[in-house]
């Protein structure tokens, strides 16, 4: 962590109690942008939008990019897994500690009262102008409408799936955080979207109407179907609707989610910038997304997944039953106290795992366990890190980004 950021973020703590009003702080902070120029106007862009997926479906728009068109691409991502930096890369390549130092500082000195991820967001754009960078994809943070990302004007749109999440903040329900999040659209740009349940698609589709935004959904445009799931990865055939064109295609990656996230990276990058889809089967078969549910180790098997709401837990559930049996298996949680934590213990116990621990991190938001795990199944960092290096059998550690600097991972 760096001195500039550590500041902000130690203050934002203090004032943990206090309810932040996004939208003053959206406003306040585009006029900090326009005086530093608007930086993030002189390089063409994308933005993600949705609750899950984000980070995988920016990840790969980037990396594609840069290995298939040659562009000098900027990724802007969020949250990190080991150092802040990793949210700022270009052509994957992390910003150095001393560029976020410098221009971190510059942004505070301007404006004191700017948030973290503001900051950050900031920093991004100037990075990224900096290094001429010929695109840049932007993953939303929170939400759409009074999120940072959302001053950009991008060439496209990325909805990922849209489930509940931080409803304390964007409103209950899919409909309130559906508004909040297709907020962020803007008038005639391309919208390309996973499909969504019924209440999300027939928002996003009146939204695009009354934009005039060009639409593209899963299932009608494109649609990706899994033939054979093995424990090296997956075989599944991708079919694009509109040119009549199909492949069968094979990923490494053993979450079953990501060959949707793949189908639909695969769709944009054949209608917005022509690449054959030959030339992209060949990267695919090589892509590791880091950090997500990512096979540490084979003998003994160790797996993390930051998986933390119920559908993504479920999708963990059924990509780790392809490697292993549960009931052979230890798992670990640790999950934010927003997150349904009944709910996906419930899952885990109904899985039939061996044990299941619960994580004792100390960050803040954390959630007590008591009423779910017995004093003996609830492990502090060291005790975890100590059964994570020792454990003879198959281990599982899910729930959090949090708890990746307790682990090493492979591809990171």
């Amino acid at each position: 962590m760096h001195s500039v950021l550590d500041l902000l973020q130690n203050r934002e703590r203090n004032l943990k109690s206090l309810k932040r009003d996004f939208k003053s702080s959206f406003y306040s902070f585009k006029k900090t942008v326009k005086d530093f120029g608007s930086p993030q106007n002189s390089v063409k862009c994308c933005q993600v939008l949705g609750s899950k997926g984000k980070g995988s479906v920016s990840y790969l728009i980037s990396l594609l990019l840069h290995r298939l068109c040659g562009f000098k691409c900027g990724l802007y991502t969020s949250p990190h897994l080991y150092t802040v930096k990793e949210r700022i890369k270009v052509n994957n390549k992390m910003i150095s500690s001393l560029d976020l130092e410098r221009i971190c500082r510059k942004i505070v000195n301007h404006n004191s009262s700017i948030s973290w991820f503001e900051c950050l967001t900031l920093c991004a754009f100037i990075y990224f102008k900096k290094k001429n960078v010929s695109f840049a994809v932007y993953e939303t943070g929170l939400g759409g409408r009074f999120d940072a990302v959302s001053v950009v004007k991008p060439e496209f749109f990325v909805i990922t799936r849209i489930e509940k999440e931080h409803e304390d903040i964007l409103g209950r329900g899919l409909l309130n955080i559906s508004l909040e999040k297709f907020a962020a659209i803007k008038p005639h740009v391309p919208v390309f979207s996973f499909a969504q349940k019924k209440i999300v698609a027939d928002m996003l589709k009146k939204k695009c109407d009354d934009l005039h935004c060009p639409l593209f959904i899963e299932k009608r445009d494109f649609a990706v179907d899994v033939l054979e799931k093995t424990p090296s990865g997956q075989r599944f055939l991708y079919v694009n609707h509109k040119t009549g064109e199909r492949m069968e295609l094979f990923t490494p990656e053993l979450n079953i989610v990501q060959t949707r996230n793949i189908g639909l990276v695969l769709f944009i990058l054949e209608t917005l910038f022509s690449i054959p889809l030959e030339k992209m089967r060949k990267e695919i078969k090589k892509i590791y997304i880091p950090g997500r549910f990512e096979i540490i180790s084979k003998k003994p098997l160790r797996v993390f997944d930051p998986c933390h709401t119920p559908e993504s837990f479920k999708n963990f559930l059924k990509s780790f039953s392809v490697i292993e049996k549960p009931s052979k298996s230890v798992l670990c949680i640790f999950l934010l106290k927003d997150k349904k934590i009944k709910t996906i213990f419930s899952m885990a116990k109904d899985a039939g795992f061996k044990k299941i621990y619960w994580i004792d991190l100390p960050v803040l938001r954390k959630k007590a366990p008591s009423s779910f795990f017995c004093k003996d199944l609830i492990l502090s960092s060291e005790n975890f890190s100590k059964l994570w290096k020792n454990y003879k059998g198959s281990l599982a550690c899910v729930g959090s980004f949090y708890l990746a600097p307790l682990i090493t991972l492979k591809r990171f």
